[in-house]
This record gives C-alpha cells, sequence and structure tokens, in this order.
C-alpha cells in the first residue's frame, strides 16, 4: 500500500511538473495560457494558434519553452500602396498605418497618407495612398517661387499655392500634368483690353450745275452734318506689355 500511495504521489508531482503558464501576445494582446506542451509549436496548438507563412513568430516553433516563458507571434497582412501613382503591395507584420509606413521606410516629413495614421490594418489587407514631397518652381507675376507639394497634379499643386489662373492666361504643362521633382511651371499672363476712339467727320461739298437756275445763284439741297466715327481696338497684352492691338 505505501508504494503504490508513493507511486502515484511521485506520478502527480512529476506531471505536475510538467504544467507551465505561458505568455502568448498577438499582435501586441497578450493573454496567459496553462500547458504541459514543451516547446513553442505545442503552445500554439493549445491554443489553437495557426502561423502563416508572412507571420513573424519568436521564438521558432521547435523552441522549447519553460514555466513564465513569452511566445510573440505578429500577423502578416498585405498593403497595397499606391505611391505618387504608382502601385505595389507589400507584406508587413505591423497592426497600424504609422508602423505599416515605418517598416516599408517611408518616413520622410511632409508624405502625404490618405488616412489617418493612427488607423489599425485588418488581417485581410489594407489600401493606402501615398504621395512624396516634391520642389518645384512656379514662374509667375515677375517671380520664381520654390516650393514643397504633394498635390499629384499642377492644378491642384497651383491652387494650394494660391496662385490664380484664368481661361486666359497660358501655362507650361496642362492642368492635369503629374507633378514630379525638380519641375518647372511657367505661368504667362495675358490680358485684353478693348479701346473705343471716336472721331469727328467733316462732310463734303458736292456742286452739280443747275442750267434753269438763275446765273450766279446757289441753293443748297441738301445741308450738311458732321459725321461720326467710332473705333473699337482690342488690344492684348502679355505679362503686362501690349503684344497686338
Amino acid at each position: 500500500f505505501a508504494l503504490v500511495l508513493f507511486g502515484l504521489v511521485a506520478g502527480s508531482v512529476a506531471w505536475m511538473s510538467l504544467d507551465k503558464t505561458v505568455r502568448i501576445s498577438v499582435d501586441g494582446e497578450v493573454r496567459s495560457l496553462s500547458t504541459y506542451a514543451s516547446t513553442v509549436g505545442g503552445v500554439l496548438e493549445d491554443a489553437g494558434l495557426t502561423v502563416g507563412e508572412h507571420d513573424v513568430l519568436a521564438p521558432g516553433r521547435d523552441a522549447r519553452v519553460s514555466d513564465g516563458a513569452e511566445i510573440v507571434l505578429r500577423r502578416g497582412r498585405l498593403l497595397r500602396l499606391i505611391v505618387d501613382g504608382r502601385a505595389r503591395e507589400v507584406w508587413v507584420t505591423a497592426t497600424t498605418v504609422q508602423e505599416a509606413l515605418d517598416q516599408v521606410g517611408y518616413r520622410q516629413k511632409g508624405l502625404f497618407v490618405s488616412v489617418s495614421r493612427s488607423n489599425r490594418l485588418p488581417l485581410d489587407g489594407y489600401e493606402l495612398t501615398l504621395r512624396t514631397p516634391k520642389k518645384v518652381t512656379i514662374v509667375a507675376d515677375g517671380r520664381r517661387r520654390l516650393l514643397v507639394t504633394t498635390a499629384p497634379t499642377v492644378g491642384e499643386m497651383l491652387d494650394a499655392a494660391g496662385v490664380r489662373v484664368d481661361g486666359d492666361d497660358k501655362v507650361s504643362q496642362l492642368a492635369g500634368a503629374a507633378v514630379v521633382p525638380g519641375m518647372t511651371v511657367t505661368i504667362t499672363r495675358i490680358s485684353k483690353k478693348r479701346t473705343t476712339i471716336r472721331t469727328v467727320l467733316e462732310y463734303k461739298t458736292v456742286e452739280k450745275s443747275d442750267p434753269d437756275a438763275a446765273p450766279g445763284s446757289r441753293e443748297v439741297t441738301t445741308k450738311g452734318v458732321e459725321g461720326l466715327q467710332q473705333v473699337t481696338y482690342v488690344e492684348t497684352y502679355v505679362d503686362g506689355k501690349l503684344t497686338s492691338r
């Protein structure tokens, strides 16, 4: 009886010694799990977790675990990027937009991001539009202006910069043209002005002989009236200089 009791107690103690508490962190969310598994892979099976091709696991599946061990699992997410109009796909293990930008290397100041950087990334993927800051030059109204912009087109860039362009002005690039680094946009101001000039036209005298009239007599049949000539000129100015009239 004593031998059997000793075996039961020893077996229970040995079994209890195999029980351990492990911390599992999945995308930053931590939970504790009581397990008898001896490896990371076994702990994940007990927790009902699988590791995908693009997931990151630390330590590895074959690593042995002890009581108090911590396992970190970061899920892979497909990020569809459109950068300055060009599309690409990358896998990240980030949980927020800002973490994803850090992972793919977009850390420059002034970067345009289509959504809030604090947005969380879902497991089924995410689409993100980025526009990198570009240095451009605007030549208008007799001065050169250097600026940094993330506008996608020339028209939107001019609007954002507060540069007015009307229907008569000429712009060196189309409004829908893409903004590229180092480009120079020249705006030629064209204005038209109407000028009206009035001139007095003196009447002419036309004399006709009348055989029935008394010799030396004169008679006015139609009284002359001065006329008025009105001429309108259209003047074209290019950057303030008269070029045609």
